[in-house]
This record gives structure tokens, C-alpha cells and sequence, in this order.
């Protein structure tokens, strides 16, 4: 789809040679490097992906751990080295509301929340977000143009009143 693409992957797991000889034998080998045994929270991330990239990233896809406090860390390290109209996709993001998926006992806080986020932040920032979409498989946030004050927090960019927000658990 990008012919042009370079890409840097991340896992924590040991590297897995069928990946790799994948890799080679789809004639990708120049273009994406993979990075093994590393957190997508490792700040090593951020250092690794600006060794590539600069501050001009334009995508980045977290198909990691679907876990909500990874996948908004990865979000508030990587989203500000991105570029203007650069998009940010959060994979499975609903799978906590999917039937049939055995997570009815699952007592952390559903990836969904980061969503919402994304949402409250592009009505409170809205020059730092360009745009929110979601489908039942992912989210997308278009970057804007407004710099974003480092280090990046959610939090601190969304404004809620009169009422307070609470998040949601399932």
C-alpha cells in the first residue's frame, strides 16, 4: 500500500525467524526493521522511532498489548513527534464490547476509555487534534497543526465542565 514506507516494529516477545524470513522474502528487508524484547512503553520507543523519523512520523499503528494504560502511554509519547495530518491507529480498540469474546470477567479499565479520550481532547484542543474516527475495529486521530506542550498528558488537554467525567470499567 506505501511502496515507500520504512517502518519500525515493536515486540516484546524473542525474535521469531518466520517473521523475519517473511520480511526478507516479501522484499521488504531494507525498509523495516524490527525491534525485539521492548515494551511499546519503553521511552526507548520515542528515542528510537526520532532516530528514524524526526519529528515527522506519519502513522503510527498500536497493534500491541490492547491493554488501556500501554496504548494511551504509547499515544501521549509518540503522537507529538508526528506530523501535521499524521494518523494515529489504535487498533482493536473495541474488544471489550465484542459478543463472544470471554472479557466478561475482565476487571480492567476497557481500551475504549482511550477512545473516548481522543474525542474530549479534539473538542478541547482541537488544533492538536484534527479529527477522530472509529469503526468496531479502530480508532483513528488525525494530527493537527498545533504543537503540543511536552510531556505530552491527556489529562491536562481535557477540559470538562461543569460535569465530571468518569471513566468507564468493565
Amino acid at each position: 500500500m506505501f511502496p515507500q514506507a520504512r517502518i519500525e516494529g515493536f515486540d516484546m516477545r524473542q525474535p521469531n525467524p518466520a517473521v523475519l524470513a517473511h520480511v526478507e522474502r516479501m522484499g521488504f528487508g531494507g525498509r523495516v526493521r524490527l525491534h525485539y524484547k521492548i515494551s511499546q512503553t519503553d521511552p526507548n520507543v520515542r528515542k528510537i522511532v526520532e532516530e528514524k523519523f524526526g519529528q515527522a512520523v506519519d502513522i503510527v499503528v498500536d497493534d500491541a498489548s490492547h491493554l488501556y494504560p500501554f496504548s494511551r502511554t504509547t499515544f501521549e509519547m509518540l503522537f507529538p513527534i508526528m506530523r501535521e495530518n499524521g494518523l494515529y491507529v489504535l487498533e482493536d480498540w473495541a474488544w471489550a464490547h465484542w459478543l463472544g469474546t470471554g472479557f466478561d470477567h475482565w476487571d480492567g479499565e476497557a481500551l475504549s476509555n482511550l477512545v473516548f479520550e481522543f474525542v474530549m481532547a479534539s473538542a478541547s484542543a482541537g488544533g492538536i487534534f484534527a479529527e477522530v474516527l472509529a469503526n468496531s475495529r479502530a480508532a483513528v486521530v488525525r494530527r493537527g497543526p498545533q504543537p503540543v506542550r511536552e510531556p505530552m498528558s491527556l489529562d491536562a488537554l481535557i477540559k470538562i465542565a461543569p460535569r465530571r467525567w468518569s471513566k468507564l470499567t468493565l
